[in-house]
């Protein structure tokens, strides 16, 4: 690993063979920026927690996307020595592992634990804010139906109150929610209906009848006249 210009690089080489000798007639070097690595994940940089880091089975330190463990070895490398994967805490820090069965290196992640407490935190604070606004919906949910509920009660009282002051064209006047308040509502109006028409029908009845009556009466006063009239006449 070397730095040019400001960059980092990580160089592999291998030895190449002349085919007509034994000797070898040189060396073939790739030469990678680790700035490639970090693109690798920009997209998720911001779901990202801690430094991530790519080391050698030796320790030596590849890619570190904080900048800090360069030009020295990882510490604690020796800790995943034989292991493919694996996690441990070390200095108030989570540590992930993972090893490449290709070429051996090793992606490591730290993560302090006081970031995982801050995001912790932060999602209980999220949690705490949606939990008081659906109480808060709830409850305002639960003031708006009661008022509906009472104002719609009171139409059926005060409905009743006229219907007892006899007035029997009173009607209650609910809505069509299909709920047990209209049901109430509709008999309150079938039952004043009902009365309204016999109360009519009654009235009407007692008039033809007094009117029979008086028609009746006046029949025998013109009878008992024409009786009369001619007893003085004479």
């Amino acid at each position: 690993a070397f730095d040019l210009e400001g960059k980092r690089f990580y160089a592999i080489y291998d030895y190449v063979r002349d085919p007509d000798a034994k000797n070898y007639a040189g060396y073939l070097v790739y030469t990678y920026g680790t700035d490639c690595m970090k693109n690798s994940y920009a997209l998720f940089d911001e779901y990202l927690i801690g430094t991530i880091l790519v080391i050698t089975p030796d320790g030596d330190v590849i890619f570190d996307s904080a900048g800090e463990h360069y030009r020295s070895k990882f510490a604690g490398y020796e800790k995943m020595s034989g292991h493919i994967s694996g996690s441990y805490a070390e200095k108030g820090c989570i540590v992930n592992y993972t090893r490449d069965n290709t070429y051996d290196f090793i992606t490591v992640g730290v993560i302090p634990e006081n970031a995982i407490y801050q995001k912790v935190d932060i999602l209980n604070e999220k949690i705490t804010l949606v939990a008081v606004l659906c109480i808060a919906s709830v409850i305002l949910l639960t003031v708006l139906t009661t008022g509906l509920f009472a104002k719609r009660i009171k139409i059926i009282v005060r409905t009743i109150q006229k219907i007892q002051k006899g007035d029997f064209s009173a009607r209650a006047e609910v809505g069509d929610s299909g709920d047990e308040v209209q049901v109430i509502a509709n008999n309150l109006n079938i039952m004043s209906k009902r009365i309204d028409e016999y109360i009519k029908k009654e009235y009407v009845y007692e008039l033809r009848q007094k009117d029979a009556m008086l028609k009746q009466k006046t029949d025998q006063l013109y009878t008992l006249q024409m009786q009369v009239n001619p007893h003085f006449l004479y």
